[in-house]
């Protein structure tokens, strides 16, 4: 799906309320619950991690990314 690739960006950008609308369209789309959270929240959370780790971002980044995902995870909560 290429609203992964948006998906894992507005994570990574940490832009809440983008990633919100990137986990509305992946399940309008009929993308499984699972399927959003694995391959494109915690996706891109390691690709922060990977990015903190080599000094690209910082803890106010991680903490933006952060949120989005949780924000993301929100939405998917009711599905599980």
């Amino acid at each position: 799906m290429a609203a992964f690739e948006d998906l894992i960006k507005s994570v990574i950008d940490g832009e809440e309320s983008k990633t919100v609308d990137f986990v509305r369209v992946g399940l309008n789309n009929a993308i499984s619950a699972k399927e959003i959270l694995n391959d494109g929240l915690i996706r891109a959370m390691n690709i922060v991690g990977e990015k903190f780790k080599e000094g690209e971002l910082f803890v106010p980044d991680v903490l933006w990314a952060a949120q989005a995902m949780k924000a993301g995870i929100e939405v998917l909560r009711p599905l599980f």
